[in-house]
């Protein structure tokens, strides 16, 4: 595993790292969005989630 990355210094590479342990860990597919696309864009929808609120962790 690499380095884990602080995300109140780097939110947008930890939203990244997250979503990337995520999808190693099986926590995104079907149950996530129906069909491909539609995960694509929960993926999507995800990282920007994760990557505004550790943007509001760091103006804290």
């Amino acid at each position: 595993m690499s380095e884990i990355i602080d995300p109140k210094k780097n939110p947008e590479q930890a939203a990244q790292q997250l979503l990337v342990e995520m999808i190693r860990a099986g926590k995104t597919g079907p149950a996530f969005g129906a069909g491909l696309q539609n995960n694509g864009k929960a993926l999507i929808y995800t990282f920007t989630a994760l990557n505004e609120h550790f943007k509001k962790l760091g103006d804290s």
